[in-house]
């Protein structure tokens, strides 16, 4: 049964795309025969900004978000979540666990670390979220520890861990705001004695301030590829612009480098973005421009997905996402599976799982999506992408 809890307002914002939105970026058919579909999700509407990870117990996802009712242009009002799910195999279906999470909560910064997800911040009815959970499950039990909290609330932030430290950055502090911060936390996830760990500020993320970037870690560096970044026009209008800018830090004398940028802008891209088994990042989901017509007349977002070879600085097209479109307008739900932003990621039995996600504004989807692995290993030769530099 579903348990919907805590009505929001809508946000003046942004909640991604209920403002912001993209048109399919080519003409030409996608191939996306190497994505499988999964179970979905056992709740009939799906999710947006949902977390996720694996345990002992199997892939699991919780939180986000979603319209029960109706959506935003007939009156629908946004509704969190504190539920959570649990798949113990691929070829197995989602379970809902009994326990609940603290609090809703959704668009946190969330990444999977060994076998528990660090959800850092995000937002819920009450407004932008200062929490920093570690959620694993137990022998079926939700357990949760909580880091101590973010210096201020933050929302639509992007994270990764690298060498035990995690790294926060991007996101607003409130879910009404237009002014992203350009701010870098860490706080580190390794014990320290008797010193309990505390964040620091490390230097600023140097490239435009933006919401719901991708993040990506290698094991040695943190990347930042994408997100939306907002400018003021000449008349004080604020103008929404979706980034193809890529950054690395190094963590050795905390410094950023510019990386060349994205084949083309990514806003939502599923985050953290993969690591490869042959050390590409994989960059999957999200949108590229900004839909000017009324929301109900969205066409959905785009299906094609990259590779980046941190070694070589370069980009290649991955396989495109499955592209099932939902013909109704005012449907709250997509059975897809069709290409999603703000959706969860995680490296989970030799393939990499794409759940849930908004399709279209306030539609979310229950699909989860498969890409096995050994089809990204026969495409290790894909055509490069030519691509401009940041340097």
């Amino acid at each position: 049964m579903r348990r919907p809890v805590q009505t929001g307002k809508q946000p003046l914002l942004i909640l991604l795309a209920v403002i912001l939105s993209a048109l399919p970026l080519t003409a030409a058919e996608p191939d996306h025969s190497a994505w499988e579909t999964l179970s979905p999700l056992p709740d009939p509407i799906g999710f947006a900004g949902m977390f996720a990870g694996q345990s002992l117990d199997g892939l699991f996802a919780g939180g986000g978000s979603q319209f029960l009712e109706a959506p935003p242009w007939r009156g629908g009002h946004k509704v969190f979540s504190d539920r959570v799910f649990v798949l113990e195999s691929p070829s197995g279906s989602w379970r809902e666990l009994p326990d609940r999470l603290p609090f809703p909560i959704a668009l946190a910064a969330g990444t999977p670390f060994e076998h528990e997800v660090l959800c850092v911040g995000g937002m819920n009815a009450t407004g932008a979220l200062r929490s920093a959970l570690r959620i694993r499950i137990d022998d079926g039990k939700l357990r949760i520890t909580h880091l101590p909290n973010l210096p201020h609330p933050l929302a639509c932030a992007a994270t990764a861990v690298v060498n035990g430290v995690l790294y926060v950055t991007g996101g607003i502090t409130d879910p009404a705001s237009t002014e992203p911060l350009t701010e870098f936390w860490a706080i580190s996830l390794l014990s320290s004695g008797d010193q309990p760990p505390e964040w620091k500020r490390l230097p600023d993320f140097p490239g435009k301030p933006v919401i719901i970037p991708s993040a990506a870690s290698d094991g040695h560096f943190f990347y930042v590829f994408g997100g939306m970044h907002y400018q003021k026009s000449s008349n004080d209008k604020v103008e929404p612009l979706p980034q193809k800018t890529a950054y690395r830090f190094d963590p050795r004398d905390n410094t950023w480098s510019q990386l060349s940028d994205l084949p083309s802008p990514r806003v939502g891209a599923a985050s953290p973005a993969p690591r490869l088994p042959d050390g590409r990042v994989l960059i999957a989901g999200g949108y590229g421009t900004v839909f000017s017509g009324a929301l109900e007349d969205h066409p959905g977002f785009e299906a094609e997905t990259f590779y980046y070879a941190p070694a070589e600085d370069k980009w290649a097209q991955a396989p495109s996402l499955p592209v099932q479109r939902v013909s109704h307008p005012d449907s709250l739900t997509s059975p897809g599976p069709e290409p999603m932003i703000v959706a969860p990621t995680v490296l989970w039995k030799n393939k990499v799982v794409l759940i849930s996600g908004e399709v279209r504004p306030a539609i979310r989807t229950p699909a989860v999506l498969g890409l096995p692995l050994e089809s990204i290993s026969s495409a290790a030769n894909a055509t490069p992408i030519q691509s401009s530099s940041g340097m």
